[in-house]
């Protein structure tokens, strides 16, 4: 697989630069799932350097990118030697302490929801899971106002 020749940090000021056409000046609302989350991340970063209000951050199941590693180009299908990233795709997951995370945040700012019987790709199919994960965007949204 070929590297990209672009840094997050500037595929993510593209995202920002049509972000402030659309809306020029915080509070902004951000989120994303699985790597958009780590792209939401770095937007958040750049706009609060900028000056900018984040009101909320609304990471789905987000990789922590510290340490990150690519995974394979065969998913969903896992194999012996595949890297944490891979496991942690496609495993039903029992650690929910969002170590990680907190120590990019902090532990006060953030709040983990649990969906049960899904996994990272079954989480956005449609059903009774994507109607709990909405009540739990929701609710994360209303507490900011």
């Amino acid at each position: 697989m070929a590297q990209a020749k672009v840094q997050m940090s500037q595929l993510v000021a593209k995202y920002i630069m049509e972000l402030r056409n659309r809306q020029p000046r915080g509070p902004y609302n951000l989120g994303g799932w699985s790597a958009g989350g780590i792209c939401a991340f770095e937007a958040s970063r750049q706009l609060q350097e900028a000056g900018e209000v984040v009101q909320s951050l609304i990471l789905i199941d987000s990789p922590n990118p510290i340490g990150l590693q690519n995974p394979p180009a065969r998913i969903p299908e896992m194999k012996p030697n595949d890297p944490r990233e891979m496991i942690w795709l496609i495993n039903n997951r029992t650690d929910f302490a969002a170590d990680g995370w907190a120590s990019l945040v902090g532990r006060e700012k953030l709040t983990v929801e649990v969906l049960d019987n899904v996994n990272h790709f079954t989480m956005m199919d449609r059903g009774p899971e994507m109607s709990t994960m909405s009540s739990y965007i929701r609710r994360s949204l209303s507490s900011q106002v």
